[in-house]
Formats: C-alpha cells, structure tokens, sequence
C-alpha cells in the first residue's frame, strides 16, 4: 500500500529503479572527474551509492521503501534534474517516486495533519501547542553567521592570537578533521577534574586500558593541565562574543512573527526549546515587542524559551547558585571583550557564563540545569506539534531524544524535521522507528527557505481549522 511513509514496488520497478540509480551514480563519477561536484550533487552520488549497496540483493523487504528510501530518491532526481544532467533514457521509475514524495506532497500532508489536530483539540477545548526546537542550524544563515558544532573550531583557530597557551595543540586537533569544539571544551572539564583526583584518574586508566608491562605515560604537572582552563576562557570568551553580537536571520524572525502574529489566538500557542547559546530568537522577539521568559530559572510572562545548554547572557553563581540574566539591550554594552566572569549582585561570590557543552556530567556542574531540564520535559510533553530546525540529534545530546520521545508517545505529537541533510532526518527516522514511533514529515532544503514556507502552512492550516470550528458552531 502507498502512503507518504512508504512505497511498495513491483519486481519490475525495483529492478528499473536500481538501473536507474546505476545511470545516476555513473554520471555523477564521470563529472567527478572533470570537474567538481556541488553540494547536492555530492550528497546525490553518496545517496545513490548508499541505495544500491544496501540493495545488492533482491529480497522480499527490498520492494518495501521507507520514508528515508523516498526522501533519498526525492533529493536524487531534484538534483538532476537541476543539474541538467541528460541519460540515454528518462529515468521513469525515479521521476515517479520523486513525484509522488515531492515537496508539495510532504506540504500538503504536513497542512491536512495539523488542521485535523486544530480541529480535534478544539473540540476538547485545548489548544495546538506549538513546540520550536532550534538547533544550530538554525542560527547558521547570514546575519546571524555563526557556525555550527563542526565548524566552529576551524572558525575559532583561524582567529587564535600564537601566543594563547595550548594554540598550536589545538590547530593540530583542527587539522584532524574529526574533533569539533564541544570535544576539546569536554577534554578541558574532564582533564581539570582527572589531575585534581589521582585516584580517580588511575582507575580510570585501569579500567579503559589493557594492562601492559611497558612504562605508564607520566602525569603533567598539575599547572600545565590547569593552564588549559586559559584556553577554555579564551575560547568561551570568543564564542560569547560572536553569540552575543550575531543578529536574528529569516529563521528567527518569522517564527518572532508567527508568534506575534497570533499570540492571543485561542487555536494556537507557542513554546522555544533550543541547545544554542546564541540569543537571536531574542533579538528577533525584541523586534516584535514579544515578551518572553527563560522557563525553569525566571517565573515572568511570556513567549517561554527553554535553553538547555545555556546562554550568552547568563551567569551562575556558585555561591548562592542562581543564575543572573542579562536583556538583549544590556548585551549591546559588551563590543570586543566579552566577560566569561562577574560577581553576584546578591551574595557577591564570583559568576561564570553559564555554557554548557553536551556532556553527560554537566548537571554536577551547574545544579539549576536541572531545573531547566525538568522544564524543557514539562514543555515537549505538552507540545501537539514540533517543529525541528537544524539540529540533528547527535549521539552527545541523547537526552534530549529522549525527552521528545516521552512527550511524542505522552501527547502522540507530530513531528516535522527541517534540515539541509538528508542523512540527520533519515538517522532520526530510524531511531524513532526503534520506539515504534511515526517518523518526521521530512523537510529537505535551505532553513531560510524551508521555514517560512512551513510557517505559511500552518497559517493555512489554522484558518481552515477555523472556518470549519465556525461552521460547526452555526450548524
């Protein structure tokens, strides 16, 4: 059977897709090696190539494809037929499933699911609850400009004064490829800890590495280990400073002008839950005169936002262990350095930027994240509809999977996944799967493209929902 989900080919479908995507693969390679491929392309000939080595076989589940076979197959034929690549023969089969998977269709699908909640919730006399969830994606397009996890530690070295302690190992990390800025600043926590506690450090020794008779590495003094704390102030230093000073993008002031546009309605209500520091989705609030409240450390009226991994304008105190704001206004006053410490105006005990990387022993280090965790649960658990833009889940932020998985099967929520990767919305497809949970309404493209199109869809999706509720009152 046919659906927006899945897709159940004939043998002989299978067979002349799988020709088809042989057409595909060999084209790309042949321009490969004239010329370079762009992004799409590349994603394209990795689809392809993914496709057919799974599939070398026929069996019975090979006919079967998934939501993710469909997006794949989808973002292949856009590709060529973008790229004015020309086969011998039209690829029919593609072409088709690509049709039947289009864009529209997801839009259409994703406009007909929400009005049919509106409509349902209305008649128990609740509202859609709508739950934003940013990752850093979402902040990645100009203005705003700032790069995401993977790409933030190259942005960081090239800025590097030689002098900074630890410069010259943290470039030859870059140099890598396979360490991003969360690995180093969770390679600070745990070496500061390690070398404050030699028992600690040498069990673990023991119990993550073989026993060898060779010579155990010595221990470096306890200054050299601490002197990357420098480094990790420095670094948080520089983030803050391009956080704090990054303007809102399309992404942030739509969702702001949704919000504003409809913050009084009684079909709709809105919530923010994001693992950004950045405080664009502020800025752009400011814009519209919205309100808004940090959920789990303020109690004031308002848009709620919960930041899961803190903020540019917070600082924890650990002496009385609150955490002090700042507005988006007051931010202004920081132009090149930006403070990583202050003190307390209650207690007077020194503050530090509440920024958290996604470790799993960060609550041990600022207890009110714990309060901010309840309140990002409290939220999902409460949401009828997310809307995911740009993050992609990583294995580093499991927690926060978790905790929209409990309020997906809590509230049987819709999901709706917004990502220039394909590969991010398939890996969560899969996962949900293993909960047995529907998967996202795939959204494949640009965020400053995608999302305020998707807003737009669910404009319309209230006002049908609204004329059938008044059409429903007068019969």
């Amino acid at each position: 059977m046919s659906s927006i989900y899945s897709r159940k080919l004939s043998l002989e479908e299978f067979e002349e897709l799988v020709e088809s995507l042989r057409d595909v693969r060999d084209a790309l390679e042949l321009k490969m090696r004239t010329e370079h491929l762009t992004l799409s392309q590349s994603d394209s000939l990795g689809l392809a190539k993914s496709f057919l080595k799974d599939r070398q076989s026929v069996v019975h589940e090979t006919l079967l494809l998934s939501q993710s076979d469909l997006m794949a197959l989808s973002t292949i034929y856009r590709t060529m037929t973008t790229s004015r690549l020309l086969f011998a023969r039209r690829p029919k089969v593609l072409g088709d499933l690509a049709d039947e998977f289009s864009e529209d269709k997801i839009y259409e699908s994703i406009e007909h699911e929400i009005a049919g909640k509106i409509k349902t919730l209305r008649s128990e006399g609740k509202k859609l609850n709508i739950v934003f969830m940013f990752g850093s994606g979402a902040s990645r397009s100009d203005p705003s400009n700032i790069p995401t996890v993977n790409e933030m530690l190259n942005y960081l070295v090239s800025k590097f004064p030689p002098e900074i302690p630890f410069a010259g190992k943290v470039k030859e990390w870059a140099a890598r490829g396979d360490v991003n800025i969360e690995d180093i600043l969770t390679a600070g926590y745990l070496s500061t800890l390690l070398i404050s506690k030699p028992v600690v450090n040498k069990l673990i020794g023991e119990i993550i590495y073989r026993e060898s008779r060779e010579q155990v590495a010595e221990l470096r003094e306890r200054e050299y280990v601490f002197s990357f704390q420098d480094l990790t102030n420095r670094v948080f230093s520089m983030v803050s400073g391009l956080m704090a000073q990054a303007q809102s993008n399309v992404v942030h002031d739509s969702v702001a002008k949704l919000i504003s546009n409809w913050k009084d309605d009684d079909l709709l209500e809105f919530a923010i839950t994001t693992t950004n520091y950045d405080v664009c989705i502020e800025k752009a609030f400011r814009k519209h005169n919205l309100p808004y409240t940090y959920l789990g450390i303020e109690s004031t009226i308002g848009v709620p936002i919960v930041k899961i991994h803190g903020s540019v304008n917070w600082f924890y105190c650990e002496g009385c262990q609150s955490v002090i704001t700042y507005s988006v206004k007051e931010l202004e006053v920081f132009k090149k350095i930006f403070p990583t410490s202050g003190s307390c105006q209650k207690c007077g005990t020194p503050t530090s930027l509440l920024m958290v990387p996604p470790i799993a022993y960060k609550y041990v280090i600022y207890p009110p994240l714990i309060d901010i965790w309840q309140a990002a649960m409290r939220t999902i658990e409460r949401a009828n509809l997310i809307i995911v833009i740009g993050y992609s889940f990583g294995l580093a932020d499991d927690y926060f999977f978790k905790m929209m998985v409990t309020g997906m099967k809590k509230n049987k929520s819709t999901l709706v996944m917004l990502d220039n990767n394909p590969n991010s919305i398939s890996n969560l497809e899969n996962k949900l799967t293993t909960y047995h949970l529907k998967p996202p309404f795939p959204v494949y493209g640009d965020a400053t493209e995608t999302v305020p199109r998707i807003l737009k869809v669910i404009e319309t999706a209230r006002n049908k929902a609204s004329k059938k509720v008044a059409k429903n009152k007068m019969t």
